[in-house]
């Protein structure tokens, strides 16, 4: 999904300000799976200092993340729910008691049926309690596929468009 949003055709269409972490050792939770870790801290403290240094619209930030990464992204939503539009977690979950932490945040949630390394049930279970929470989300389950569904995700047709349409 990065490199379509860093490609000078998508930047054209939507400029974006691509920031894209890795995470190093404890990755973007605890070993709770939905505390946000000193890191994912950090990433939060990263996003100040560029909204403070260069012209970013507040009302447009997004995050997505994938396996560890949408663990960190619902996360992150959960720790700060008034800071982004919109969440695109592939192959993650949450905890499902702050579904209500949600309900200001458009999200697309992607997994695949198959996925071995972190179960489909993670992601089904917070559309569930986001949805009753009253939040708005989409759902994505991929036939078949296993946990390495990034490439199938970035080819969603309508993801560029649905993403750059949220706002706060």
């Amino acid at each position: 999904m990065i490199d379509r949003l860093t490609q000078s055709e998508s930047q054209s269409r939507y400029p974006a300000f691509v920031v894209a972490p890795q995470s190093i050792g404890e990755g973007w939770v605890t070993e709770d799976r939905t505390t946000p870790s000193r890191q994912l801290q950090a990433v939060t403290q990263l996003i100040g200092d560029l909204r403070r240094t260069y012209s970013i619209d507040n009302a447009r930030l997004y995050v997505a993340g994938q396996s560890l990464g949408g663990f960190g992204t619902f996360a992150i939503i959960a720790a700060y729910p008034r800071m982004f539009a919109a969440g695109i977690p592939l192959c993650g979950g949450g905890d499902e008691s702050k579904a209500a932490q949600y309900k200001g945040t458009a999200l697309w949630v992607f997994h695949g049926e198959k996925d071995e390394s972190v179960p489909v049930a993670n992601s089904r279970q917070m559309v569930a309690a986001i949805k009753k929470a009253g939040g708005q989300v989409k759902y994505t389950e991929y036939p078949g596929e296993g946990h390495a569904i990034w490439t199938i995700v970035a080819k969603e047709p309508d993801l560029m468009h649905w993403l750059f349409r949220q706002h706060r």
